[in-house]
């Protein structure tokens, strides 16, 4: 009993708490433990990355309270050396790095008891979970860490860094006018389409993806990550099926004209992939397009490189001939917007408007 009572003792003193993973994560956005000092023992392993790992209250200890997740993010900085299945005691610093609630920081220890588990049922997301109404607590939060596993269509395609985005709902969701929820008192509010999240192929070194779009379906075990606004299955094992929906502009009829605008990626001298963005967008452009009346792009460095474009694509049309206008940024960097204008338009101005609004 003496010795029970010291262990407490110099356990209370060092502002330690042993706590399940459930209590760490709370029932709100963000933990109610940040900035302190936990250990949470007996978890299972679930997944494990070059360096990081996910951990989670074992079935038999869960509170079984939906509003609390039993998933808990590991970041190591270093590989962990464990693997799935494995029970594991955990001690360090309970943080929110970009609204991810994780144990990390220069007081991080943990330990394999030597045993195993069964791993935890993965939550299923379909289309009642998550739902599609904001709240203050999102609906995922809820499972932040944990295993899922879902069917869900592709509803925009890969990003640059991969991710792809994803909706169990019905419907594909798209941005509606407003504020983003909570809002402003007197306009309209935008419920930051709480049905959608995103899959990130090899973040537990599955085999990538980079061309996931619309028409696709992919099926997931995965677990849950946050990146400040939108969470990310980091998949297990996943499968794709469906084909890639794609279309062509449709032509003009005689009495419209075509417009096209799009973010061509910092065409720019700097880029490293300059020699591919050049023929891919003047085939995009003239191919897929059909070759508009009018060119917005975004992120355009220079007039050079808009000049060097518009030959690009007159080489693959030589009927197509387009005038070039660039409107220089805000700042100092090569991010400016541009215009390819038909010559066969007349009187063209270009102008920034609202330059100095907020």
């Amino acid at each position: 009993m003496l010795i029970l009572g010291l262990f407490g003792a110099l356990f209370t003193l060092r502002g330690q708490a042993e706590l399940e993973i459930w209590e760490i994560q709370g029932t709100g956005n963000i933990s109610p433990f940040i900035g302190q000092e936990v250990m949470t023992n007996g978890n299972v392993v679930t997944a494990v990355g070059e360096d990081f790992f996910f951990i989670q209250t074992p079935s038999e200890r869960s509170d079984n309270n939906p509003q609390t997740s039993d998933g808990l993010f590991i970041y190591t900085d270093f590989d962990p050396g464990l693997s799935v299945g494995q029970i594991v005691n955990v001690r360090g610093t309970v943080l929110e790095f970009e609204s991810m609630t994780e144990i990390s920081g220069s007081s991080l220890s943990f330990s394999a008891t030597g045993t195993t588990a069964p791993l935890p049922p993965a939550i299923t997301l379909d289309d009642t979970f998550p739902g599609t109404e904001a709240s203050e607590v999102k609906d995922f939060e809820q499972v932040e860490g944990m295993r899922i596993d879902f069917t869900a269509p592709v509803v925009a395609p890969s990003r640059t860094n991969d991710i792809a985005a994803l909706s169990t709902s019905a419907q594909r969701p798209f941005r509606e006018p407003g504020i983003r929820f909570p809002g402003v008192e007197t306009l309209p509010v935008w419920d930051g389409n709480p049905e959608l999240f995103w899959i990130d192929p090899d973040a537990l070194n599955q085999p990538n993806n980079r061309y996931l779009s619309i028409g696709q379906s992919v099926s997931a075990n995965a677990v849950l990550f946050q990146s400040d606004d939108i969470y990310v299955a980091f998949p297990l094992n996943y499968t794709t099926s469906g084909n890639i929906a794609e279309r062509d502009l449709r032509s003009a009829a005689p009495d419209e004209i075509t417009i096209a605008s799009f973010n061509v990626l910092q065409l720019q001298d700097e880029s490293d992939f300059l020699d591919i963005q050049y023929p891919k967008i003047a085939r995009y452009i003239v191919d897929r397009l059909s070759g508009p009346d009018i060119v917005a792009l975004q992120e355009v460095g220079d007039i050079g490189n808009l000049n060097e474009l518009n030959f690009r694509i007159n080489q693959l049309n030589p009927d197509l001939r387009y005038d070039t206008y660039l409107v220089q940024g805000n700042n100092d960097t090569p991010i400016n917007c541009a215009y390819l204008v038909n010559e066969s338009i007349n009187d063209v101005q270009v102008r920034q408007m609202a330059s100095t609004e907020t």
